[in-house]
């Protein structure tokens, strides 16, 4: 082979069996959570068949694979005879298996059938070979590569045979609406439209509807085939077939979620759709929902295959004779694409730049610096792009000027033409891989040396265990200092703090050390053992906290600052730890063959990845499966063995300073001088810009996607898988010694600006997509749920961090580079000042812009600074071509000018389409207010009635219905009342529309305290429902109090008893909220009653599964000794006490209720009365305790506390259930439970 003409492409094989692997692994995990269905599910799914017909119809479906791959292995004789001997053998068997007692002229009847049985029977043997042949049992011979390549080829092979039909499945999932009607109609304006001659043409002709319909079955094999030629090594100007064949694959999946259809044959049938696309003009030009129907375009990605595999295939070199049937058979599979009602003809259309887009893309011979690749790519794929615009925008515009589908055809027929002539430049421009050449010469390859992937494996899992940590102390400390957007940004901002100050410490050690991986093993060390002592650390500070402020005001300063001390205090041992690991590592990996920052790079890859990887476990299993302990000790024993690994690999590895990098004088001078200060300055400023991208993100996340207790990890899973993309990006643009850096840097701020501006158009659309799903079946679980939010908050976090994570690498980079005597020092000074930008954003962005100004705004700022950044970095690197960097400055602002103009829809943000998969429609929003933690609470009003209601993230709290909601509210406020007849002190947690703490108020009570942690949601109460708030906090006696219920009887005096304490939250699926139904929480609300006191709770009956409600009684019954479940206009109310004579409605009590006139009145006004509530009863106190009885085989086995959080992680499930079925079967459980002398109302 000559290597300065040929490539030998295991890079690129080496890719695509690695591409194929993690693909495979994520189809699992979505089987699993039953996304899509299993890998070949589809070929066995029938359980009547007997195995061996399984077996021959899965040889049969992929039988030519088989073969193809066998002889292009290069088989020894031995081998080939043996497949024709065996193959024959299997047939006769299976001829008599089947009872063919004339094989012979059952194969001639079959005909074409019988030629595809004929080739299963040979492919078993084939397949069997193949295995043997890649796991080694049967050694190989010949060159080496080729062995490589060829076992990598069978393991895409084979994995990928199973990949087309689970991805447009999971098509169905991402996209509940299709635009069939548009391309239908484009191709009825533009006379295109299936002819009904040509379709009962080759319906008439046996033999030309087989293979049209067999071209389009066995387009895959194009592009195997064209793989197996490049086995032996091809042009370096082309592409790789099998790295083009996923890359392709995956960009046409990608195109699919921007313009989904599914096809003519799917919306009208297969035996109706040709007289419909005759009769377009009939049907509306609109989105067709509730179709199941795989997702198949636009472009049409079998006619891509076919024509991509016939150009590589043409472009390596071959007989003429076989590039003819390339080209017949990419006729035939266009042919029977528009036959076969698969597609469109604007499909195809699109299909040709979209295809030429891709093999440019894969071309990887030929550097991006030159324009032909760069264009060819840019033009293929922007061509796509505007013909998505046009046809889901300019339809109707096309419907009265036909003109413009022809001007539309032509442009694309321009830019094909143009990519043809630049691609033809390839030959000359196409260098040879330097990594090819490497494998050729015996050097080994890969992406990191065996070292590296044990420091990698080491950082990963580090990475995992931190954010575990992370994520549990969150939530910990939050039970301690109150559930308040104070607790979680404090807490955000600590952990930062402590970071800054670890990477600069540890750097400074770092590169004094002489036992650099001796000390990272016992940073871990020191981490794991404090991790162990966490719940021992954790129960004292609480201790402490309530024995420095006990009897302080929830809301007073100095509150705060107890906090800040005592978290700090907590956390910032382990977190100086985990921030020196970083410089540590670095300077074990510094060595004199690679550039710091491509260790850098390599570092924050797998940190962050692991970071990714272990909220999502924290989040979805661990915490749900075994509870805070034991999760926090599986993050203690991460460390721990990273630590026994570090320490074993340091008995193998010998430091020293000799191995630090050394820069030559001549590259030293070239550095530009400004390196330093615009390194430091970027890492300090983009590390404010990006974590006050997340926090803003993650507050408008919290309002349109949901604020359970899942929100907080996807969205931390996500921010940290575009880190680590980003990280990978920086990685290869370090790669190449030529690329000016700073404009990297540059280019990297205008990206985040670009991402802020756009993403203002999403937070109006993921209601609409959420709602979009109502008639979606697929929808209706919870798992498939909450894949559909990871993959909003993916869409919407990932760009910008990706962003982020290459400057981050990019700027270490950069000063490090300069620093040629301390470069692990200058590592730990920009890794701080990271750390102490992202904790400046947190509070700048988190306590002071969002509330002062809200979420758009915020956003518009972020965007204008990183303009800016990227702006003075681009002028203050002044160079040749700088007329581009000014063109994409102007261009970034004049996107930010596009999108400036585009408003917030509250009131679709705030419509609640993320609870529930529904649409809907409360009225125009008339007033909202934003806060971090606490999200948007808002106020919409109806035009027509005038019927306001109170939200908060789309949450309806209340509204101004007298004889509707309000009714249900005034049984809520007064049944407690019924039970007792005292009027001393009351809490009432949870203000809503404040009905309830008026009614308090009006009761008599002489002190009234009331826990609310939305500020907002006061102030709009107060501001709009004063008719049922009547002011009541500004009333004599009344404090309102900024802070949870758990936080308010925490910090409660112990002589500070409740006669009654109400808690009145609206969903306990909220973040935070089910705290307030845990073991803990009725321990503090007993401490606080009197010995005769009522505790009186809202209980969801609808959406929550059984075992939600059982857990909840079960819960407060371990607590209390009486407990009752009354049913309020569809709603529950739990009474619980410890006294008897408490323990039902009594007469000096009711009595109280009815002698109050003002009391009376409003009940009145509300259409309720005593009466009416005292018949309201579900279950007794013997009711409850025969149904606790029932289902509690151990005592506790329901109980929801602190460690296991049980309610706080099953509750969100409920919202993916019917509202009216899920009432039904939880009242239809509890019934049966209801005592004798109890009527059912």
């Amino acid at each position: 082979m000559n290597i300065s003409t040929q490539q030998n492409g295991a890079a690129d094989y080496r890719f695509a069996k690695n591409f194929t692997l993690i693909i495979t692994i994520i189809f699992l995990i979505g089987a699993a959570c039953g996304i899509n269905s299993w890998p070949y599910q589809a070929i066995i799914h029938n359980s009547n068949q007997s195995i061996i017909s399984i077996i021959f119809g899965t040889f049969t479906n992929f039988s030519i694979s088989f073969l193809l791959l066998f002889f292009a292995s290069k088989a020894s004789i031995k081998w080939r005879l043996a497949l024709l001997v065996s193959g024959s053998l299997i047939s006769f068997l299976c001829a008599f298996y089947f009872e063919i007692h004339h094989p012979i002229d059952w194969l001639l009847n079959q005909g074409a059938k019988g030629v595809m049985n004929l080739i299963g029977f040979y492919s078993i043997p084939a397949c069997i070979y193949l295995l043997l042949r890649v796991t080694k049992i049967i050694p190989s011979t010949g060159n080496t590569i080729f062995n490589q390549n060829f076992t990598n080829l069978f393991w895409v092979a084979v994995l990928f045979t199973s990949f087309p039909f689970i991805a447009l499945e999971i098509g169905i999932f991402f996209n509940p609406q299709v635009y069939d009607s548009y391309a239908m109609h484009w191709d009825g304006i533009s006379k295109l439209n299936l002819d009904i001659h040509f379709y009962q043409f080759i319906s008439d002709h046996y033999w030309l509807r087989f293979l049209v319909g067999s071209a389009y079955g066995l387009t895959p094999i194009g592009f195997l085939a064209a793989s197996i030629k490049q086995l032996n090594g091809y042009p370096k100007h082309v592409a790789s077939a099998a790295r083009t064949w996923l890359i392709l694959s995956g960009c046409a999946l990608i195109a699919y979620s921007f313009f989904p259809i599914t096809g003519p044959s799917y919306i009208f049938t297969k035996e109706h759709y040709a007289p419909s696309l005759v009769a377009w003009a009939k049907y509306p030009i609109d989105l067709i929902a509730g179709t199941t129907a795989p997702r198949n375009g636009m472009p049409s990605m079998h006619f891509a295959w076919i024509l991509t595999s016939t150009i590589l295939w043409w472009r390596s070199g071959s007989a003429w004779w076989s590039r003819t049937l390339f080209i017949i058979t990419t006729c035939l599979t266009a042919t029977a694409t528009i036959f076969l009602g698969e597609h469109y003809v604007v499909d195809l259309i699109v299909a040709v730049p979209f295809a030429l887009a891709a093999i440019a893309l894969c071309t990887n011979t030929v550097n991006w610096s030159h324009p032909e690749r760069k264009w060819t790519v840019l033009g293929g794929f922007l061509t796509w792009f505007v013909w998505v615009l046009v046809l889901r925008n300019l339809v109707p515009f096309a419907q009265s000027h036909p003109w413009f589908c022809w001007v539309m055809n032509g442009m694309t027929a321009l830019v094909v033409i143009l990519q043809c002539v630049a691609m033809k430049r390839f030959t000359s421009l196409a260098e040879t891989p330097i990594e090819d050449i490497n494998v050729e010469s015996g050097a080994k390859s890969g992406f990191f040396t065996t070292f590296e992937n044990k420091i990698g494996a080491m950082f990963f899992a580090s990475g995992a265990a931190t954010l575990i940590y992370h994520v549990l102390f969150v939530k910990k400390l939050a039970l301690i200092f109150g559930n308040t957007s104070s607790t979680t940004l404090s807490v955000l901002a600590i952990f930062l703090g402590g970071i800054a100050i670890g990477t600069f410490v540890g750097g400074r050690f770092a590169s004094q050390t002489k036992r650099p991986l001796f000390s990272y093993a016992v940073l871990h060390g020191l981490i794991a053992v404090y991790y162990i002592a966490t719940p021992t650390i954790l129960n004292l500070t609480q201790t402490i906290y309530v024995s420095l402020v006990s009897g302080l005001l929830p809301e007073s300063p100095i509150l705060y600052l107890f906090q800040l001390c005592l978290g700090t205090m907590v956390l910032v041992v382990p977190t100086v730890l985990i921030g020196a690991t970083l410089p540590m590592l670095t300077q074990v990996l510094q060595n004199e063959k690679q550039r710091l920052g491509s260790q850098i790079a390599l570092l924050y890859l797998v940190n962050t990845a692991g970071a990714a990887i272990g909220a999502l476990l924290c989040n979805y299993l661990l915490v749900a499966s075994i509870g805070v302990a034991s999760t926090t000790l599986i993050a203690a024993m991460i460390n721990l063995f990273v630590a026994l690994g570090g320490l074993e690999l340091n008995k193998k590895f010998t430091f020293s300073q000799a191995n630090s990098p050394a820069i030559d004088a001549l590259s030293v001078s070239n550095l530009n001088k400004l390196f330093i200060p615009v390194g430091l300055t970027t890492l300090f400023l983009g590390g404010a810009l990006s974590m006050g991208i997340i926090v803003i993100y993650a507050h408008m996340l919290s309002i349109v996607a949901g604020n359970s207790t899942y929100t907080y990890g996807s969205i931390l899973a996500t921010s940290l898988a575009g880190l680590s993309i980003g990280s990978l990006i920086s990685k290869k643009i370090l790669a190449n010694a030529k690329d000016n850096h700073l404009c990297w840097l540059a280019y990297c701020f205008l990206g985040l600006a670009i991402c802020s501006f756009v993403s203002i158009y999403f937070w109006n659309t993921v209601p609409g997509y959420f709602a979009s799903f109502v008639r979606h079946t697929i929808a209706q679980d919870f798992n498939v749920r909450e894949a559909i939010r990871i993959v909003v908050c993916a869409l919407i976090m990932v760009p910008p961090t990706i962003f982020i994570g290459v400057t981050y690498v990019i700027g270490l980079d950069l000063i490090t580079q300069r620093a040629t005597l301390n470069q692990i020092r200058m590592l730990g000074l920009g890794a701080s000042l990271i750390a102490i930008g992202n904790m400046i954003g947190v509070m700048l962005f988190g306590f002071c812009l969002l509330s002062a100004v809200g979420g758009l705004s915020s956003i518009y700022v972020i965007a204008a600074l990183s303009l800016i950044l990227a702006s003075s970095i681009i002028f203050l690197n002044r160079k040749e071509g700088m007329k581009i960097d000014v063109l994409a400055i102007i261009l970034t602002a004049s996107i930010g000018l596009l999108f400036y103009r585009m408003p917030l829809h509250y009131e679709a943000i705030s419509s609640g389409a993320n609870v529930d998969f529904k649409p809907h429609f409360f009225g125009k929003a008339i007033d909202h207010i934003e806060n971090f933690g606490s999200g948007m609470t808002s106020v919409t009003q109806m035009d027509e009635s005038g019927v306001k209601t109170l939200l908060a993230n789309g949450e309806a709290l209340g509204n101004n219905v007298w004889d509707g909601k309000i009714t249900s509210q005034l049984g809520f406020a007064i049944t407690s009342l019924l039970h007792q007849e005292k009027r001393g002190r009351a809490l009432v947690v949870g203000y809503n529309t404040g009905l309830t703490s008026r009614m308090y108020k009006e009761a008599g009570f002489k002190d009234l305290d009331i826990a609310e942690p939305n500020k907002d949601i006061v102030l709009l109460a107060n501001n709009y429902f004063g008719d049922v708030t009547r002011q009541v906090t500004s009333m004599q006696n009344v404090t309102l109090h900024t802070t949870d219920g758990r936080n308010m009887l925490l910090l409660s005096p112990q002589n500070q008893l409740y006669d009654v304490i109400n808690v009145e939250l609206n969903s306990i699926g909220e973040a935070g909220v089910a705290s307030l139904y845990n073991q803990e929480f009725y321990q503090l609300a007993k401490a606080h009653m009197q010995a005769d006191g009522i505790l009186q709770q809202r209980l969801q009956l609808h959406y929550l599964n059984p075992t939600d409600i059982l857990g909840i009684i079960a819960t407060l019954r371990s607590e209390f000794n009486y407990v009752s479940l009354y049913r309020i206009n569809d709603e529950g109310v739990l009474i619980a006490t410890n006294d008897i004579r408490h323990k039902d409605a009594n007469a000096l009590a009711i009595s109280a209720v009815n002698q109050n006139s003002s009391l009376v009145a409003t009940l009145r006004h509300g259409k309720q009365s005593p009466e009416v509530i005292q018949k309201s009863i579900l279950l007794d106190n013997q009711s409850i305790d025969r149904y606790v009885a029932k289902f509690e085989t151990e005592p506790g086995t329901w109980i929801s506390n602190d460690d296991n959080l049980r309610l706080e992680y099953s509750t969100p499930k409920g919202n993916a259930n019917e509202a009216t079925a899920s009432y039904a079967k939880n009242i239809h459980l509890l019934e049966q439970f209801q005592s004798p002398k109890i009527a059912t109302p």
